[in-house]
Formats: structure tokens, C-alpha cells, sequence
């Protein structure tokens, strides 16, 4: 019997070459599919990333243009306010004495004793001068250095409109002051 003749042999060996291209086919597909996922979520995970980073830019484009927009608010804002603040200086510049020689000449002349409360100027030039006196004393020679030998810079003429005495014995005193001609074209 050992030269027995196999006729499934051929049967056998046909079986064993379709399991094998079975095999093959599987495996590929197998391959294809899991090649063919990972390029799908590839793809949406790209969109889904390319999506966020639009919304993300375009928020940004939103705050940059809602910031030039205020930018511009404000330039605009600032140049109004130029043009009037220059108009403003050169009307009180012509109609008034500036308030740092007007401060300085007050600070120079005050005595011990007194408090200045206020000073209002007026458009027409006039000044207002309210303040506290400690004494009658320290008020007047306060109204002398004021008008000490009538060469006043600022003021040509200075009037004392009215004293009140408290009852602590201090003084309440209200000057008015015309201003010079050419404290005025200062």
C-alpha cells in the first residue's frame, strides 16, 4: 500500500491554496479598513481642528476690530478735545491773567493769618478774592501788601467789598479785583 494513489490530494492541496488566498483577501481588508478609519478620523479630526482654529482667528479679528474701533473713538475724542482745549487756552490766555502768576502774586502777598478760600475770575477780567482773616490786623496788612505803593502788576484797581467778623473774632473778607490791560494780553 505504499504506492497508494491520493486522489483528494489535488482536492486538498486546491482547499489549502483558497484558505490561504481567503487568508490574504482578509488580511488586506483587514488592512484597508483599518487604513481607511484611521485616514476618516484623520480627516475630521483635521476639520474639527481647522473649525476651532477659524472660530478661534475670527474671535480674534472680532476683539482687533472692536479695539480699533474704540482706538478711533478715542483719537477722535482726543483731537475734539485738542481743538477745544487750544480754543479754550487762547480765550482764557487773552481774557484772563494766568492762574500761575495769579497764584505766585497771591502767595506773595499773604500774611500770617490769612486763608484764602476762593478765587473767581470773571470774563470780564474781575476777580473775586474770598478768604479768612485770624485778625483785623493780619487782614489789613494783607491789604496793604496788596497795594503797596498802587505798582500792582495785575490788578489796577482792588476794592474790598465786604468784612464779617465771626464770632471767634476771625474775619470773613471778600476782594474784587480789575485786572491790569496788560495783564490781560498776557
Amino acid at each position: 500500500m505504499a504506492n497508494q494513489v491520493d486522489f483528494l490530494k489535488g482536492q486538498k492541496e486546491q482547499e489549502l491554496s483558497k484558505q490561504k488566498q481567503f487568508r490574504r483577501v482578509r488580511f488586506i481588508s483587514l488592512m484597508v479598513l483599518i487604513v481607511y478609519c484611521l485616514l476618516v478620523g484623520l480627516t475630521f479630526s483635521s476639520l474639527f481642528y481647522f473649525q476651532k482654529q477659524d472660530r478661534k482667528i475670527k474671535q480674534q479679528q472680532a476683539d482687533k476690530k472692536a479695539a480699533i474701533t474704540q482706538l478711533k473713538k478715542i483719537e477722535s475724542l482726543d483731537i475734539i478735545l485738542e481743538q477745544r482745549l487750544s480754543f479754550l487756552s487762547k480765550n482764557f490766555l487773552e481774557k484772563r491773567p494766568p492762574w500761575l502768576k495769579l497764584l505766585t502774586f497771591f502767595e506773595g502777598n499773604l500774611v500770617e493769618g490769612i486763608k484764602l478760600k476762593e478765587i473767581k475770575i470773571t470774563e470780564a477780567g474781575e476777580t473775586t478774592v474770598g478768604g479768612l482773616a485770624s485778625d483785623a490786623l493780619s487782614l489789613g496788612r494783607f491789604l496793604e501788601n496788596l497795594t503797596l505803593d498802587g505798582q500792582n502788576p495785575l490788578f489796577s484797581k482792588m476794592t474790598l467789598t465786604s468784612v464779617t467778623r465771626q464770632k471767634d473774632g476771625s474775619y470773613l473778607f471778600n476782594l474784587a479785583l480789575t485786572a491790569n490791560e496788560e495783564s490781560e494780553r498776557l
